[in-house]
Order: C-alpha cells, then sequence, then structure tokens
C-alpha cells in the first residue's frame, strides 16, 4: 500500500476509535464505516485521491457532517485531496484504472466499484456516467447466460430501470459496454467490452440481448515506446521508490502489470554502457545512440520478484537469453553480488535494507 493511501487508512481506522464508543456520533460512525469498507481495498494513492475528489470543497452532500472530524485531531474528507497533494505529490499518478482490465481478469464487487465509481450495489445493468461505461455483471441464475468464447445471452425484464432502458441505445450515448460475469461469491471474471449484435422484445415486456466481444479487444500493454528512452536526470528518482506493497506484487504475477519505465532506464544507466554479467560493452547502440541493454529482474516479477532498482540488472541481449536458457546459480550470485555493489557505492541506505530483507545477503 502507498504511503498516501495508509495514511487515510490509519485517518479512518483513528476517527472509528474515537466514535465508536461516542453515542452522540453513532450516525456518523455508520458513514465513517462505509467509507472504511471501500478504502481498506484501495492501495495506490491516486485511486484514494480520485476516490475523495467528489468531497473537496465541501460540495459532497454529507461533507458537513464530516467537520466534525476537525473537533477530535482527524482529518475530513473534504481536506484529504489537499493533504495528499502537499505531502504526497509523487504519489499520485499511482493508481490502477478500468482500462488495465485484462480478459478473465478475477475481481471482487469491491474492486469493481473501485474501477468503475457508480453504484455499490450489486445491480447487473449500471450506467456509469463518468466513465461513459455501461457494465453488465452477470449471474447465471438471473440471466440467461452463454459463452462460446465470443457470445452473451441477456434477459432482463420489463421493470428494469432507467439503465437498462438505456443500454440499447448505448451507441447513441457513445457509450461502452463492459461485461463481468459472476463465477463464486464475490468472484467476478472480465469477458470484455462488448457490442450488441441482436436484439428482441418478447409478449411479456421481456428485452433479449445478443452481446459479441469486441473484435478489436486486445490485451493492453503499458510500454511506451518514449519511455524506453529516459535519460539518466529523467530516470535517477527511481532509487526513492518505496517498497512494493503486497498488493503490487500479486499484480506484478499478470502480464498485464504495469513495470515502471524509470526502474529499467535507470537500471541501465547505471551499468554505464557495460553487462552486469559479462562485463563487455553493450553490442550496439539505439536509435537515441545509448548503448543497448536490457533490464532484468532477478526474482522474476511472474515469481513475486519486485519491480525495484535492488532487484535490476542490465544484460546484453545475449547474457539476458543465457540467464533465462540456462539458469545458471553461479551467474545469479554473480549479478548479486554486483547489485549489492551498486547499492554499497551510493550509500542507499533504504535501498540496500530492501536487499538483505529479499536476498538474506
Amino acid at each position: 500500500m502507498d504511503n498516501g493511501a495508509r495514511f487515510v487508512l490509519d485517518n479512518f481506522e483513528k476517527a472509528i476509535s474515537i466514535f465508536e464508543n461516542n453515542n452522540e456520533y453513532r450516525f456518523l460512525l455508520k458513514k465513517i464505516k462505509r467509507h472504511y469498507d471501500v478504502i481498506k481495498h484501495i492501495y495506490f494513492t491516486g485511486n484514494i485521491y480520485d476516490y475523495f475528489l467528489r468531497y473537496e470543497n465541501g460540495h459532497h452532500r454529507d461533507a458537513e457532517q464530516f467537520k466534525k472530524f476537525h473537533e477530535f485531531g482527524v482529518l475530513a474528507n473534504e481536506d484529504i485531496c489537499e493533504y495528499l497533494r502537499n505531502n504526497y505529490k509523487s504519489e499520485l499518478d499511482h493508481k490502477i484504472s478500468y482500462l488495465d482490465l485484462q480478459i478473465n481478469d478475477v475481481v471482487t464487487q469491491q474492486d469493481i466499484f473501485i474501477l468503475f465509481g457508480g453504484s455499490r450495489r450489486g445491480a447487473c445493468i449500471r450506467k456509469i456516467t463518468e466513465k461513459k461505461v455501461f457494465l453488465l455483471v452477470l449471474n447465471d441464475t438471473y440471466n440467461s447466460f452463454y459463452n462460446n468464447d465470443n457470445i452473451i445471452e441477456f434477459n432482463y425484464g420489463p421493470h428494469s430501470k432507467d439503465a437498462s432502458k438505456c443500454l440499447i441505445r448505448y451507441k447513441e450515448f457513445d457509450y461502452k459496454i463492459y461485461v463481468f460475469r459472476r463465477i463464486c461469491r464475490n468472484q467476478y471474471k472480465f469477458f470484455g467490452e462488448c457490442e450488441i449484435v441482436d436484439h428482441s422484445l418478447d409478449e411479456n415486456g421481456t428485452h433479449k440481448i445478443i452481446l459479441n466481444r469486441m473484435k478489436n479487444f486486445r490485451k493492453i500493454t503499458h510500454f511506451d515506446d518514449s519511455l524506453a528512452y529516459l535519460t539518466f536526470e529523467e530516470s535517477k528518482d527511481a532509487y526513492l521508490l518505496p517498497e512494493p506493497t503486497a498488493y503490487e506484487l500479486k499484480c506484478s504475477r499478470k502480464k498485464s502489470y504495469k513495470r515502471d519505465q524509470k526502474v529499467s532506464a535507470f537500471t541501465k544507466h547505471r551499468a554505464h554502457g557495460k553487462c552486469d554479467l559479462c562485463g563487455r560493452n553493450a553490442p550496439f547502440k539505439n536509435k537515441l545512440g545509448q548503448p543497448y541493454l536490457e533490464c532484468h529482474h532477478i526474482i522474476y516479477l511472474a515469481n513475486g520478484g519486485p519491480d525495484r532498482i535492488y532487484n535490476t540488472v542490465a544484460l546484453c541481449p545475449n547474457c539476458h537469453k543465457k540467464i533465462h536458457a540456462i539458469g545458471n546459480v553461479h551467474d545469479k550470485e554473480s549479478l548479486l553480488i554486483k547489485v549489492k555493489k551498486y547499492l554499497e557505492d551510493s550509500s542507499d541506505k533504504d535501498n540496500l535494507r530492501y536487499f538483505k530483507k529479499l536476498f538474506g545477503k
């Protein structure tokens, strides 16, 4: 969990401890706990910031009630965004988005709410105005559902609310349709972005909709070519990254994980154009004239390794292939010695501590 997100969570835990024994504020305690149930699942400062934006400037209908926090030395909801801007500015871009979802990702109701916003209730059709998205959260018990990798049949009755009636006009609204299927209690598999290919209305007023997974939906890769060639000045603050959270390590096991390009760039600049394993100069230069080396994680991301400079080395393409093909123990030891020397020479105490904790050296 980012430091900013951790601060907000601690702030609410403090509020709960103050108000839970105070009958005068019992009504407020219920609202505090509702917030707490959500934010304890938010691991990134950027997502926490987005969540509390609606309270800034006192515009939210409950903002006035939360001002009572001031009397007890607790930060009120409307002040949280400003506090995060002033104290955790470097973490504000740490966030996950619904655009990071990959087909077959499994999420919870809380995850869906954090990613999309809207109502926390489990309605099967949700209209998310802010993101111009319709969500279909399907349950085999209530919706006729079949799947041949692309097709969904979805039924809803005549008494459905406005969101249902708007669904078939999604193109008119310029909305997208994202579909989740319930696989077990509070577990939903992402089916992907879909389009309506057929719609009919029976004599009972029940709408029958056939949806097809979008043909152009592809797994999103977060690689930004412009970031691959960061200068040393642009990447040198990579050593300031905090120890990765449990959620970040969990995400790193997915191919969809957004790697920090500063870590990669810093690692390559740190090597000064020489492979960290064989010691030879980079075999050629990239299109910007920089020595071509590849960033390698000593403990693979797929195995839960952190995307941090104390777990990365710069390798020539030949050594990089060799490491993955052979996995020589002596090569790994050589790389650990190299990284440890980098950290000791730069007097980087924090990352050296993380290194020793990770590798026990």
